[in-house]
């Protein structure tokens, strides 16, 4: 379905609300018209739910426009991407210098589209209710390496260095393993953009009766107590000229709190500016049946 079937939609329904309150407001303006507080009260209740109706579906709208998006673009990117690398690769023979730097910048940026793209759609799926969690027994610590592999380079080239503290003990996570695996890649990727070369990464993690409180600390630049307080909302970005040298959606760390939510924990940030950043968050533990 393309999105603006669902617009239709609300399109009316806006429509009949605004019929609704003009022909309220005529009644109103009628000397001889009889208004009481109890049909006062059940008009006001008629547009509250009429008010849902548009937020439910305005929310379905968003939720069709980013599918569509992500439909349409998944496949052009995914193209580029890959003639890129074959470029690169020298598929079509030898490349300067210049030529390759070119290749490379291509491929960032189709990156970035396709973080964004993802992104958007996860967040208007996550507004609709419409994301499914595939809840099983999660082991943290293999997710924290799993989550570590795609960004290993980076952290690699800027020579930072992370460290582990999470006992084998530990009992397993009561989560979606993907889902976890995406909340901790979005976490560590921060913590090494907004870290200098040669900072320190550390990841920590506690049983806390039923429930284990993992938390991603760097040494990177910080959050002033101001950002902090709008950190989680989407599409934030501080104006920090630190913070916008890096490329980012604004979406990450409010999908990372929605997703944590869904599976019944919670997340928390503390942070100094110039002396790092902690985000814990916590998450069910899997019980013997």
């Amino acid at each position: 379905m393309e999105p603006r079937q669902s617009s239709y939609r609300t399109e009316d329904a806006v429509s009949t609300l605004d019929r609704s309150m003009q022909a309220t407001l005529l009644r109103l303006l009628d000397s001889d018209a009889e208004v009481t507080s109890e049909s006062a009260s059940a008009q006001i209740e008629e547009w509250r739910e009429m008010l849902a109706e548009i937020a439910d579906e305005a929310r379905a709208v968003r939720f069709e426009f980013a599918s569509y998006l992500a439909h349409e673009l998944r496949t052009p990117m995914t193209s580029i991407r890959g003639y890129a690398d074959l470029l690169k690769g020298g598929i079509a023979g030898p490349l300067s210098d210049q030529q390759t730097t070119f290749l490379e910048t291509i491929a960032d940026n189709v990156d970035r589209m396709q973080t964004l793209v993802s992104d958007l759609y996860d967040i208007s799926r996550i507004e609709s209710g419409r994301i499914h969690l595939d809840l099983g027994p999660t082991p943290l610590k293999e997710a924290v390496s799993r989550a570590l592999a795609p960004i290993q380079r980076q952290i690699t080239a800027r020579n930072q260095q992370v460290t582990l503290d999470i006992s084998d003990d530990l009992p397993e996570l009561h989560v979606d393993p993907a889902r976890l695996e995406q909340v901790l890649t979005d976490l560590l990727s921060n913590a090494s953009k907004y870290t200098s070369d040669g900072g320190s990464i550390k990841v920590t993690a506690a049983r806390q009766v039923n429930t284990i409180r993992c938390a991603v600390a760097d040494t990177g630049i910080g959050i002033s107590a101001q950002d902090q307080e709008r950190l989680f909302t989407k599409f934030f970005r501080s104006q920090d000229p630190a913070v916008r040298s890096q490329h980012g959606t604004g979406l990450g760390l409010c999908i990372v709190k929605s997703l944590v939510e869904l599976h019944g924990g919670s997340t928390t940030v503390s942070s100094r500016l110039g002396e790092g950043t902690t985000v814990t968050f916590t998450l069910p533990i899997l019980h013997d049946s």
